[in-house]
């Protein structure tokens, strides 16, 4: 049974399907983002049930996931949750067009790369919760934070991260790079220039031209909206829907 609309605390526990995948997301959340990008690149059949982070169902930390967050995954008992640890799993399973290298090295530079990443996402994390009209503020550390991006995209030499082709580093840095494109839309002070990130705007570029990319991706309009409500203490995880 999927649900576009998200589910929230009223909600009752949608009854699984015998042996279909069913992935708890939300339409606006970055993480759960990264499982959708593995799920449709690798062509797994799946449902999707999407959680209201903001006013979740009890049964959700109950059954689900007891860290309350998305995504995770589900198919009978089988129940995994935390974007890394689900693609990762989700990769081992299912075989075909692998995301993670098979060269330990390329995993190890990889899983340092996340680790640089994460220092971004600290700085979205801001961005995302602080005052309206102090994103100012925030937006110097989280560009000086991207020009480690830009070199590590230098040194690879390569289009993607991964590679000549989009790995798994790839789908995990690509939603919150998603997020940052739209708020450098949103406010001049964040402007991508081309002079300064020389690498990753042409990866930015080549990641929007995926088949993937543009299936799941959210339209700038519709992440404002989202924005505004979460400033304003009335998180609307369904904007979008009755359009």
């Amino acid at each position: 049974m999927s649900s576009e609309q998200a589910l929230w605390s009223e909600s009752e526990y949608p009854k699984l399907q015998p042996g279909v995948l069913r992935l708890y997301s939300n339409r606006f959340c970055p993480f759960a983002k990264r499982t959708r990008l593995l799920l449709e690149h690798k062509n797994i059949p799946h449902e999707i049930v999407n959680i209201n982070l903001a006013d979740k169902p009890k049964w959700y930390t109950e059954k689900v996931s007891c860290l309350g967050m998305v995504p995770a995954i589900q198919c009978g008992d089988v129940i995994i949750f935390d974007s890394i640890i689900v693609n990762e799993y989700l990769d081992s399973v299912f075989q075909d067009n692998r995301l993670v290298p098979e060269d330990p090295y390329k995993v190890a530079k990889d899983k340092m790369l996340a680790e640089i990443w994460a220092k971004v996402l600290r700085q979205c994390g801001k961005m995302f919760t602080c005052h309206s009209g102090n994103e100012s503020e925030v937006i110097p550390d989280l560009l000086a934070e991207l020009d480690h991006i830009d070199e590590e995209l230098k040194i690879r030499n390569a289009p993607f991260f991964g590679g000549d082709k989009p790995m798994m580093i790839d789908f995990h840095i690509w939603p919150h790079m998603e997020r940052i494109v739209h708020y450098s839309q949103l406010y001049e002070e964040c402007k991508l220039d081309n002079g300064r990130f020389r690498h990753l705007t042409p990866w930015i570029g080549r990641m929007m031209s995926l088949p993937v990319v543009i299936k799941t991706k959210t339209p700038l309009e519709w992440f404002r909206l989202f924005i505004e409500s979460v400033k304003a203490g009335k998180t609307d995880c369904d904007i979008g829907l009755a359009e």
